[in-house]
Order: structure tokens, then C-alpha cells, then sequence
């Protein structure tokens, strides 16, 4: 399953973010379940995305271009197993 996960994020990262970044989609947020994170970009530019912020796990955030409200990132993940 990691194998699968880490082709989605190439595809994520190669293939869809020059797509996004020809429509001028201006914000892009990149979630990862497994990895318990959520990283934002910026379009910089006409072309590229630079990266504004990576943050994870039980955070409570606020991220462009949503920042007027808070979100719980813990609430997003599924949850984890004590362990014994």
C-alpha cells in the first residue's frame, strides 16, 4: 500500500501541479493521511509553486487561503491504535 501512496504523491507533485499552475489554480494543499500532514502552495509566479507551510498531526492551523478559520488537522486522520 505505501507503494501506491508514494505513485499518488508523483503524480500529485509531477503531473498535476504544472496543470494546476497553467489554470492558475493559486493555492494547493497536498494532504497526507498516512503521514499525518498537510503541506500549502503558493502559485510564485506564472509557472511554479513555492511551498508556505508543512504542518501535521493534532495541529489546530490556520492555511492560505482559508486562514480566517481554524482547523483541527487531528480530525482528518484516522485514528491511531494504542499501542499495548
Amino acid at each position: 500500500m505505501r507503494g501506491t501512496l508514494v505513485q499518488h504523491a508523483l503524480v500529485d507533485r509531477k503531473l498535476k501541479l504544472p496543470i494546476y499552475a497553467r489554470e492558475q489554480v493559486r493555492h494547493v494543499w497536498l494532504v497526507d493521511p498516512v503521514a499525518r500532514s498537510v503541506e500549502v502552495f503558493r502559485l510564485d509566479g506564472d509557472d511554479s509553486y513555492r511551498l508556505i507551510t508543512t504542518r501535521g498531526d493534532d495541529e489546530r492551523v490556520r492555511l492560505e487561503p482559508f486562514d480566517a478559520i481554524e482547523l483541527e488537522l487531528g480530525a482528518l486522520w484516522p485514528r491511531r491504535e494504542p499501542k499495548p
